[in-house]
């Protein structure tokens, strides 16, 4: 198998925010520590060796918070060195930034005008849609809605990327009360705001019934009739590549190797130095079970492992099933790990949100015969062009960076006996056994404080 080295990470620059989302999944614990030029010198460093040791061309900061743009000179730390360090190495330096784009500040603009092409910067916007949903769940600490200051800065964000907007795009969350606006949202997102790069995404943590399944479809299906008449019109499928997920019309039809890249070539830095798979694992891991090492002493592969063997095949999901075609459906190891105590142990597999994923599926294989109706797209799918998530197209979190490396098993391995095929498969499973027995240990400090 080959060796996978981090080659990408988020960057938790700070842990405070000037929002209090209230479905925000880092409510659950944050500290006031702030990102030093030591940590994030050591972090890219640790970046560009992985890198290179893989022989990729690339390597990736995905700036991330709380809002990170709260501390504009450490954005701009990670900028400087992150050129610097490429500049030495002869790789590509990539970044972007997930803010709440409530901050915008003459200082803030200056840096993002400075690195935007030399790092080659995409931003996300976190926005929900209309006034009324928006303001309903992302509100400001003393309890207002946020939409107005953000309405107020978007010419300034649009101007920012008005030489290549495909760099700057909007991700919005909803749930059971806002799903029925979805239509709405995208349309007040796509035409007043004038953003063409957008995905929603529904809260995988509400509990769907019935009539929410129904509710999706039907507004899905009104996106997708809109992208379909623009496309028609421009005589191009640009608008189905700008949202996600029907943009995965245009994947092949094949299970992807794992749901994401999470503790492969994908880590979380910590603003302390701390390692983790990903954000969403850290700021629900308060008793740091799942953590994989620190800048100082490196990565623990052994506590890695785990992370970097899993595959589809492990999962307890019923993907694999030859009846189930939903084969980009979201499923998220830092959600199973929350609540099944093992990344292994899929939420709601069956449930509800599997048929929104189906839902979903069916969507995407209406456009893509229509696309080709309409002679916009082959039998093969000629002309794809990257979506959302250009350099991780299986997974739709946060992650905008980092590419989710396939090993090779059907490698041949002839230094191998079949005793040590064997004993290396005995390890795993005792370790996959480990990591179980830690997370049921988690749910139980859980259920007994």
């Amino acid at each position: 198998m080959k060796t996978i080295y981090p080659d990408s990470a988020s960057f938790l620059i700070t842990e405070d925010c000037n929002l209090a989302c209230k479905y925000c999944f880092e409510n659950k614990g944050r500290n006031q520590t702030v990102m030093s030029k030591e940590v994030i010198h050591k972090g890219l460093e640790m970046l560009c060796e992985g890198a290179k040791k893989q022989g990729k061309e690339t390597f990736h900061a995905m700036i991330f918070g709380g809002e990170p743009l709260l501390m504009p000179e450490i954005v701009e730390e990670i900028f400087r060195y992150g050129m610097e360090l490429g500049g030495r190495s002869g790789l590509t330096f990539t970044t972007s930034l997930v803010t709440n784009a409530t901050i915008l500040t003459t200082d803030i603009k200056r840096i993002l005008n400075t690195y935007k092409s030399k790092a080659n910067l995409s931003v996300q916007l976190s926005v929900d849609g209309i006034k009324e949903v928006h303001d309903k769940y992302r509100i400001t600490k003393d309890g207002k809605g946020s939409f107005d200051i953000i309405e107020q800065n978007i010419p300034e964000w649009k101007a920012l990327f008005a030489d290549n907007m495909d760099r700057l795009s909007v991700h919005g969350c909803c749930n059971i009360d806002t799903l029925p606006y979805l239509y709405e949202n995208y349309i007040f997102l796509r035409e007043q705001w004038d953003i063409p790069r957008i995905w929603f995404i529904p809260i995988h943590s509400e509990e769907w019934k019935e009539d929410d399944a129904r509710i999706y479809e039907q507004q899905l299906s009104k996106i997708a009739d809109y992208i379909l008449e623009k496309s028609k019109e421009s005589g191009n499928y640009r608008e189905v590549v700008n949202y996600a997920p029907i943009d995965r019309c245009l994947n092949i039809d094949m299970f992807p190797h794992a749901p994401c890249g999470a503790g492969k070539n994908f880590i979380t830095i910590t603003a302390k130095g701390e390692l983790f798979p990903c954000h969403q694992i850290y700021f629900n891991d308060p008793e740091k079970f799942t953590k994989i090492g620190d800048l100082n002493t490196g990565i623990d592969e052994l506590k890695r492992k785990i992370f970097v063997e899993y595959d589809n095949k492990d999962l307890s999901c019923a993907k694999l099933d030859p009846d189930c075609d939903a084969y980009h459906c979201y499923r998220c190891i830092a959600e199973n790990w929350e609540n099944n105590g093992s990344i292994l142990s899929v939420v709601d597999c069956g449930g509800f949100r599997c048929e929104m994923s189906k839902i979903e599926r069916k969507v995407q294989l209406r456009v893509r015969e229509e696309l080709k109706g309409m002679g916009l797209l082959d039998e093969n799918m000629n002309n794809y062009e990257k979506g959302n998530n250009p350099n991780n197209p299986a997974c739709l979190c946060d992650s905008r960076g980092g590419g989710m490396e396939i090993p090779n098993n059907s490698a041949c391995n002839c230094g191998n006996s079949d005793n040590e095929a064997i004993a290396m498969a005995l390890r795993a499973i005792i370790d996959k056994l480990a990591a179980l027995e830690k997370g049921q240990e988690y749910i139980l400090t859980k259920l007994f404080k």
